[in-house]
């Protein structure tokens, strides 16, 4: 059961359930509301850059182990090469929310930026490879790092969110 549903102050099934602001504001955005420690108690933790290297490990091996689940499926099937490139797009952007997720599961304290920089430096490392590649459309260029790098910052952000509320970090 989510946080904001168990930390209401109503349970919305029941006959005399009251809601009050807080509690409905909390229901319909998913703010958690803590009750007894409150935010300002929890301790602020430095930037890692352990954490931001091995996220960038666990990207390559979420999308690796996603590849094999997808590959497996599609394997030894007739499919067009456009949507082969759709299905490795779609498996790098999953690989990046649930690499945040999976560090937010397993880091400790509160680690939510170290995962979102680590999506971005994955992204800029895949690009500087680039470099080495005699192919013209794959060359390196600051406007793919940017928006490649930024939408990998945000799926991992976010995914790092979630794992970090699941488990009861205030994330």
């Amino acid at each position: 059961m989510p946080a904001w549903y168990t930390s209401c102050h109503f349970v919305p099934f029941s006959p005399h359930a009251v809601p009050d602001v807080r509690s409905v504001r909390a229901m319909f955005t998913m703010i958690p509301q803590h009750r007894g420690k409150m935010a300002s108690d929890q301790q602020v933790q430095a930037f890692s850059w352990k954490w931001v290297l091995l996220s960038v490990l666990i990207y390559i091996a979420a999308e690796i182990v996603l590849g094999i689940w997808v590959g497996g499926v599609v394997v030894g099937k007739y499919i067009s090469i456009s949507l082969r490139f759709m299905l490795q797009g779609l498996l790098n952007l999953a690989s990046y929310f649930v690499g945040g997720f999976i560090i937010g599961l397993i880091s400790p304290g509160l680690r939510i930026y170290e995962p979102a920089a680590g999506a971005f430096l994955a992204v800029s490392l895949t690009l500087l490879l680039a470099i080495f590649t005699p192919y013209s459309f794959i060359q390196f260029s600051m406007t793919k790092m940017l928006l490649g790098g930024g939408i990998a910052f945000f799926l991992a952000l976010a995914g790092a969110r979630l794992g970090e509320r699941l488990c009861g970090n205030r994330g």
